[in-house]
């Protein structure tokens, strides 16, 4: 295993830590303890549903219930997500994250599991920008991180072959590809037996071949 100083000089540059910080600023503004669910539709309701199961099954570390944490507060997850349901995504991008409203938007009210669990690690993601977390984010990567390299032998090659990316790979949401994003993306990967990058997306399965 690679020494884990030599990690975090990688992840966790000052560079790093202050983009994150322009993030949230601009698109993390304080939560409101909101009850999104009040408003749902019968069919943003199922999905709803369908995201609280992926939450409680498999993001237990980004909701900070598992781990060596010790979070200042508690994260509500998709809890504070609004749902909305847009037809028109069919044959295009299938699902959106907006991260100044906290919107998941899919086609149906059945969507594309991988396109789900997708925008909902933007979510949490989002989440763990916050000032009051970046500490406990960087424990959430290392954690992560450890329990992949038991799966992934060559993923240290992989994240430093792929360092900087998601500065390049930045929507005008705000959304980003972050190295936590990259880790849990190969969690959900491992847990539904996806090929690697199947839940990143964007041609990533191509890219990891090599390495997976």
């Amino acid at each position: 295993m690679p020494e884990m100083e030599s990690i975090l000089d990688q992840l966790c540059l000052n560079q790093r830590r202050a983009l994150y910080d322009h993030l949230n600023a601009e698109f993390c503004s304080p939560k409101l303890q909101r009850n999104c669910s009040s408003n749902d539709s019968v069919d943003e309701a199922k999905v709803r549903k369908t995201s609280l199961d992926f939450e409680s099954k498999f993001f237990s570390d980004m909701m900070l219930h598992q781990g060596p944490y010790q979070p200042p507060s508690q994260l509500r997850g998709m809890k504070d997500v609004t749902f909305r349901i847009d037809p028109a995504l069919l044959g295009k991008r299938l699902a959106s994250y907006d991260r100044a409203t906290k919107t998941i938007t899919v086609s149906s009210a059945e969507p594309d599991v991988i396109h789900l669990l997708h925008e909902m690690i933007h979510h949490y993601d989002c989440d763990l920008f916050q000032p009051a977390y970046h500490n406990i984010r960087d424990l959430v990567v290392i954690y992560l991180y450890e329990q992949l390299l038991r799966k992934y032998p060559r993923l240290y090659e992989m994240l430093t072959d792929h360092i900087g990316e998601e500065l390049v790979n930045f929507s005008t949401d705000g959304t980003i590809h972050s190295r936590l994003f990259v880790l849990k993306s190969l969690d959900l990967d491992f847990k539904f037996g996806t090929k690697p990058g199947t839940v990143y997306g964007y041609d990533m399965e191509e890219k990891y071949a090599k390495y997976f």
